[in-house]
Parts: structure tokens; sequence; C-alpha cells
């Protein structure tokens, strides 16, 4: 439940942030900048 996925956040989260930070944040930018384009 709700209780486990929050402890394995509190082990894992800032580690697993950082990852997807540096790892993905440029590509979904680029990803989110590109749908936003379709609707401007």
């Amino acid at each position: 439940g709700n209780e486990s996925f929050c402890t394995i956040r509190e082990d894992n989260g800032s580690k697993f942030d950082n990852f997807i930070s540096e790892k993905t944040v440029k590509k979904v930018k680029k990803k989110i900048d590109n749908l936003l384009s379709l609707y401007a």
C-alpha cells in the first residue's frame, strides 16, 4: 500500500530523482516544447 511506497521513496527517492533529472530532463523538455508548438 501507500506506506511501503513512502518507505521506498524515503530510501531511494533522492538517488532516483537525481538520476531522472540528469538523464531525462533535457529530453523531456524537448518533447514538451515540441508538443506545445503543435498547439501554439
